[in-house]
């Protein structure tokens, strides 16, 4: 009869506690992602039709610019591709490499269709084949001089050089030493380093 009160008693903190839980978890849930309003439908069609038909006559600048406010306002597949097409097309490799990149890591990419897809994807290839490669050249001793396919390079060891894609002729020479040729073949966009020690 006593300890009955009591437990009566504790029943309300038990039940704040749980009422504390439940809100918490509601507090934690992500709030459900709204659907876009008419408005945002309106201008992402308005700005994609401005896109497509910049492109189609040669603007490609302003259909960089049409297709990035289509994607401001709803952001799809589509608009990210000709993006990376748009930016291709005036030559911006650097550019383009990183929004082609950015439209192939997109979970739905694949919603335009198999025909983009692997265009995009060889587009993305060749434009990386054309990037210069870095190559950076350690000697010992550092007091050395290094030349790539006969022409001197500027500055003492380590240094950086940038190649075009193919094979290449990295000579060091120092005196009191013995001179060396290194052949090497780089790939565009593939950085690597080279240490070359030489014989007295």
């Amino acid at each position: 009869l006593v300890a009955a009160p009591a437990f009566a008693a504790d029943a309300p903190p038990k039940a704040a506690a749980a009422n504390k839980s439940a809100a918490a978890k509601a507090d934690a849930a992500p709030a459900a992602a709204k659907p876009p309003t008419k408005k945002q439908k309106d201008a992402a069609r308005k700005a994609y039709a401005e896109g497509e038909k910049a492109y189609n006559s040669g603007d490609y600048a302003t259909a960089a610019t049409a297709f990035q406010k289509a994607n401001d306002a709803i952001k799809s597949p589509q608009a990210d591709y000709w993006i990376a097409k748009s930016l291709d097309q005036q030559g911006k490799t650097p550019e383009a490499i990183a929004a082609y990149e950015s439209f192939l890591a997109e979970p739905e990419a694949t919603k335009v269709g198999d025909q983009k897809l692997n265009d995009a994807k060889e587009r993305l290839e060749a434009l990386k084949a054309t990037l210069p490669a870095e190559v950076v050249v350690e000697t010992d001793p550092v007091t050395s001089s290094v030349a790539v396919d006969g022409a001197p390079q500027q500055g003492e060891p380590p240094v950086t050089l940038k190649l075009t894609p193919g094979k290449h002729r990295i000579t060091v020479t120092s005196s009191g030493y013995q001179t060396k040729d290194l052949d090497i073949e780089v790939k565009g966009g593939e950085q690597q380093k080279q240490t070359i020690a030489l014989m007295k």
